[in-house]
């Protein structure tokens, strides 16, 4: 083959021999894996449509993985790639560091810069703490801003879910709303965010668990609406690891990593601690997320409405010790109440919100 001096000739010669490794893949793992279990419909091992189609999902998902390209890009001249630096600088002077899209609590943007584009966020918490809810703090917040939000649930269905995003994006009690007894004054709330849903720039698609139950129908939905979405929301993904090995768990969590960056989008996880308050799986979430904040519930605040966020390890910005925040998923109140952070050099700053209010709605006052 003959190419140009081009580096745009270079790229497409790379790119159709990428294309054609992952086609003879795809054709050697149809012929191995998926036709054995379609082909002869009279036996048992040829009668496994549902299997054939698993197997394929799966397959086409590791050749996705393998030959993707990845939009954030791999290499930096430091002594000439001077221009595209100093931009990148003066865009984050005019956005005061915060690149990426907000959280609902500013401490955690001061800390990590917002949610950007290319990490992984990880939300730990022991079960029955708020890891779903926290997640639709976000899921709300990012809404709120014209942000369009890709929301996958593990653990409850679009339907159940919608009616907690519903009441935090009205303004009225979670609790009324999902028993049916909202007052006169929230229904008139609710009715009014209803008609004003269609005037909205912000986006908000769920996913149950039986539309995306393996990393490989993620990628497939995220292969689809990487161009339609701008937040990447997964509500505990650890219950589709098949295999309980370590291996299993970390290339799990190495997957999505690779495919915030491989979309340069931010995605933001639940994970479950055990009883001794560690994860559930392996170190591969030190090592492959950006950012791991943990909910906590201490025996002192057993009986408050009260919660406590820090961050266990952030890879590129400053250590959240501790946010206290209200926590009454009841009434909707989730309010900052204080914080503290660890800039350079270790010294510790604390922070007291002297008035907290609650989190401005639209149509919520």
């Amino acid at each position: 083959v003959e190419l140009g001096e081009s580096a745009e000739s270079i790229g497409f010669f790379f790119d159709e021999l990428r294309k054609r490794k992952a086609r003879v893949e795809l054709e050697d793992s149809i012929k191995e894996k998926v036709l054995p279990m379609i082909e002869n419909p009279a036996t048992d091992a040829g009668n496994k449509p549902l299997e054939a189609a698993t197997e394929l999902m799966n397959a086409c998902a590791d050749i996705r993985r393998k030959y993707r390209v990845n939009t954030l890009g791999s290499s930096l001249n430091f002594t000439t790639d001077i221009d595209a630096r100093i931009k990148e600088y003066q865009r984050r002077k005019e956005l005061n560091g915060l690149m990426g899209i907000p959280y609902p609590f500013d401490p955690m943007n001061q800390c990590t810069g917002g949610l950007i584009g290319g990490e992984l966020t990880v939300i730990l918490a022991n079960s029955g703490i708020g890891k779903t809810w926290f997640l639709c703090l976000l899921a709300r917040h990012a809404f709120q801003q014209g942000r369009k939000v890709l929301f996958v649930s593990q653990e409850m269905q679009p339907a159940r879910l919608s009616i907690r995003l519903d009441a935090l994006l009205a303004g009225v009690s979670p609790d009324r709303m999902r028993r049916g007894c909202l007052t006169a004054e929230e229904e008139s709330k609710l009715y009014s965010f209803y008609d004003g849903l269609k005037y909205c720039p912000g986006k908000l698609i769920i996913y149950g668990p039986q539309d995306v139950n393996s990393m490989a129908s993620f990628e497939a939905l995220l292969s689809v609406m990487h161009t339609q979405v701008d937040l990447v929301l997964w509500d505990s993904p650890y219950l589709c690891i098949r295999s309980d090995t370590w291996e299993a768990r970390a290339e799990f969590v190495r997957a999505l990593k690779q495919a915030a960056e491989c979309y340069n989008m931010p995605v933001a996880i639940t994970w479950q601690l055990n009883n001794e308050g560690k994860a559930s799986l392996t170190g591969a979430i030190k090592t492959d997320a950006d950012h791991n904040f943990e909910l906590i519930k201490d025996e002192a605040m057993h009986d408050l409405p009260q919660l406590k966020v820090r961050s266990s390890k952030t890879r590129d910005g400053i250590e959240l010790t501790e946010m206290l925040l209200t926590w009454d998923t009841a009434k909707a109140d989730f309010s900052l109440l204080s914080w503290k952070a660890v800039g350079i050099g270790g010294s510790q700053h604390a922070y007291a919100v002297a008035l907290p209010t609650a989190m401005a709605v639209p149509g919520g006052g």
